[in-house]
């Protein structure tokens, strides 16, 4: 401890302007390193099953010393098990690539020790040890005051909450959705970074506070105080959580209508345009998602706590905020119906031919989703809205060989309504076009001593057709069963 003695030190002003109670005596250098693993349970895998195989081989690592040579002599299930993991690293080391993969991990794992350099030079301080000045020089600042422990577990847990989300949000940034959308990204490139502000003004303030606290010259209750306005700001840690929360449902609902609509043959495009101007595209079918770009009640709160001169402006707008912001039931019901729709054209054999695209735009009518028709190669965009299903066949008269059936009123969306019509036994309908202004329609010529199965249907745009239940009907004696 000789370095501590008066004579060794160089900076007398410290004992004199108060600017630090202790010095730093020694450092921990090292680094920390986390992996996280992800594996996906499939419908037709047991959870428990999985979880038991996974935990083993994990139970096999704990043993491994970081550097070693690694051989978990796994079986079949548990190589299977870990071969579908994914892995998120997080730490003070910078690594040639991140991990991926559970193999990789593995590789890191042995590297770590050569990541640090040859002599230690790429370590970080992880621990100092403090020694106070007034026990150098009477003069020497010392604290005069604790803070309790729970209000600085209260403040530990702000800047856990903050960065938590801002690490959230960069796994996010990372997955399919927002690859996909340039809106969707925003939000959670904009949360991220509204919350790396505000944390480092937490900081600041934090920094100023607590050296006052600690000589004395501050309360504890201006700590209180701050930890009460940020309670009281969009920033505070339930508000972010449910944030969160609501966006992390988003993108595993937008993943798994991706990866769907893909399948069915789609193409995810930013670039409309040049989708349009292409001569061999007359048509254009896309699943549009229509809410991405709606505003954000909590980033609007938000922008406007970090930017005072904007605060209270947009306060009238939020009511109309809350009501576009989410997936709702609603809203996730609709886009299961437009799914559905989608892909019902893209199968459809009778359909017009067209390119087929999963794409994002503002529509304030149609939350969730919906999908949008680019007809003739015009660039002009209109809603695709099915027939609603008819009212199946009723039989209002029947004349020798002639039935005459009811025609209900159809809805705006059916452009043709048609009467499809076979003997039971065939397998080919046959049509018969009918007169939406027009009450009834007459079917001739059937055969006596025959069953009928009769149903309308509802032709929309791009010959999108809903049918009617079928009726059945026999014809004897000119009499009708």
């Amino acid at each position: 401890m000789n370095h501590l003695a008066s004579g060794n030190i160089a900076h007398y002003e410290v004992f004199d302007n108060d600017t630090a109670t202790h010095v730093v005596t020694a450092v921990l250098y090292g680094a920390n390193a986390c992996f996280v693993f992800d594996r996906e349970v499939a419908s037709d895998e047991d959870r428990n099953t999985v979880e038991g195989e996974v935990k083993a081989a994990f139970d096999k690592l704990k043993g491994i010393s970081v550097g070693a040579q690694i051989d978990l002599s796994l079986n079949d299930k548990q190589k299977t098990a870990v071969q579908k993991m994914s892995c998120t690293f997080y730490g003070d080391f910078q690594l040639p690539s991140n991990p991926t993969s559970f193999e990789d991990a593995l590789r890191v794992f042995a590297d770590l020790p050569k990541l640090l350099g040859e002599n230690r030079e790429l370590a970080v301080p992880l621990k100092v040890w403090l020694y106070p000045l007034d026990k150098l020089h009477s003069h020497a600042a010392k604290l005069q005051k604790d803070i309790s422990i729970g209000l600085i577990k209260n403040v530990e847990s702000v800047f856990e909450n903050l960065s938590t989300i801002e690490m959230k949000c960069s796994d996010l940034l990372k997955d399919t959705p927002s690859l996909a959308f340039a809106g969707f990204c925003d939000k959670i490139m904009h949360m991220k970074q509204n919350c790396h502000i505000y944390k480092l003004s937490f900081m600041e303030k934090l920094g100023s506070l607590l050296p006052k606290i600690h000589g004395d010259i501050e309360k504890e209750t201006a700590l209180i105080e701050l930890l009460h306005d940020h309670e009281e700001c969009p920033f505070r840690g339930r508000d972010l959580e449910k944030w969160m929360k609501g966006k992390e449902q988003e993108s595993v609902i937008i993943k798994t209508l991706l990866r769907q609509l893909t399948d069915f043959g789609a193409t995810v495009e930013e670039n409309l345009d040049k989708i349009l101007i292409d001569l061999e595209v007359e048509n254009v079918i896309s699943y549009t998602f229509t809410s991405f770009e709606w505003p954000d009640v909590l980033l609007s709160k938000q922008k406007a706590f970090l930017s005072p001169s904007t605060k209270g402006n947009n306060s009238e707008d939020a009511p109309d905020f809350k009501q576009k912001t989410g997936f709702t039931s609603d809203i996730k019901k609709n886009m299961k119906s437009n799914l559905k729709i989608f892909k019902k054209l893209i199968k459809s054999k009778t359909c017009k031919p067209a390119k087929f695209i999963v794409a994002s735009k503002e529509i304030k009518n149609n939350p969730g989703s919906c999908i949008i028709l680019y007809e003739n190669g015009s660039g002009e965009a209109t809603c695709f809205t099915p027939p609603l299903k008819p009212a199946c066949p009723v039989t209002e008269q029947i004349s020798g060989h002639s039935v005459v059936l009811k025609v209900s009123p159809t809805c705006p969306a059916t452009e043709e309504l048609r009467l499809l019509y076979k003997m039971k036994e065939e397998k080919e309908w046959k049509s018969q076009s009918v007169l939406q202004s027009h009450d009834t329609v007459t079917l001739k010529d059937l055969s006596p001593d025959t069953e009928y199965e009769m149903k309308y249907t509802a032709v929309g745009k791009l010959n999108y057709t809903v049918d009617s239940d079928v009726i059945h009907l026999t014809v004897i004696d000119k009499k009708l069963i």
